[in-house]
């Protein structure tokens, strides 16, 4: 619905209010992933739809984001 709504450049059929607020819903704090439903392991597919919907809706930024140091794997910053 997301996809055909940016396309056409019509969210009349949308509650972009409702939808963003579900993909919110389904996000884990334990990895930042997203989930099929709300209190569920998060898996790459739901993660990319979820993210994708949120970029198309101009909401992208009411996803909360793990740390940086989360996201990329690293806790510390190593010198040589």
């Amino acid at each position: 619905a997301c996809a055909i709504s940016s396309f056409l450049d019509d969210w009349s059929a949308v509650d972009t209010e409702a939808a963003s607020g579900f993909v919110r819903a389904c996000s884990s704090g334990f990895d930042g992933g997203i989930g099929l439903v709300a209190s569920q392991e998060s898996h790459g597919g739901s993660t990319f739809t979820g993210v994708a919907a949120l970029s198309l809706m101009g909401r992208l930024q009411s996803l909360s984001s793990p740390t940086t140091a989360t996201a990329t794997g690293s806790g510390s910053s190593s010198s040589s």
